[in-house]
This record gives structure tokens, sequence and C-alpha cells, in this order.
């Protein structure tokens, strides 16, 4: 369960990263 939090934490923070970089 924590991994799975974890991984879903750090996969919205890549995504904000993510966007960041495109604009």
């Amino acid at each position: 369960r924590f991994l799975r939090l974890a991984g879903f934490l750090r996969a919205a923070a890549g995504t904000e990263e993510e966007q960041a970089k495109n604009f």
C-alpha cells in the first residue's frame, strides 16, 4: 500500500515537472 501511494505521489510530481518543462 505504501509503495503504491508513494509511486502515485511520484507520478503526480513527475507529471507536474513534465508539464513545466513543456511550457
